[in-house]
């Protein structure tokens, strides 16, 4: 890989969308390792894919790592660090943010989804 080698930067958009997670957490640990990444290259990316949550620390993500966007009603986006919280290590963080506890988490009008699926439904 060009950025490994060279240094710079990789930016990747939807990681997750083209790379098991298994792949996608290997790929994080290759640029987070001072050992295989020497020249100190770095990796960009935005993910739906939750499970790189929990791998913060070692040879993960770490807090400082962790970018989130929260979209607002008028369809603005706000960006904001993960270290914007107080987050311990003993804290499982994916099943937090998961919960609500860091924002980002799209809200869901369970009753308007279901209309909305029973009324294209009968059209059909």
């Amino acid at each position: 890989m060009r950025e490994i080698k060279e240094g710079g930067v990789l930016i990747v958009d939807e990681l997750d969308s083209s790379l098991h997670p298994k792949l996608a957490s290997a790929l994080v640990a290759l640029f987070k390792s001072p050992e295989l990444n020497p020249r100190g290259a770095q990796l960009v990316f935005t993910s739906h894919d939750t499970s790189l949550m929990g791998h913060l620390s070692g040879d993960g993500l770490d807090t400082e790592d962790l970018w989130l966007a929260q979209k607002s009603t008028d369809g603005t986006t706000e960006l904001y660090p993960l270290t914007d919280f107080s987050v311990k290590k003993d804290h499982n963080v994916e099943r937090r943010y998961l919960g609500g506890r860091y924002g980002a988490v799209p809200s869901l009008a369970w009753e308007e989804l279901i209309a909305s699926l029973r009324e294209r439904a009968q059209a059909s």
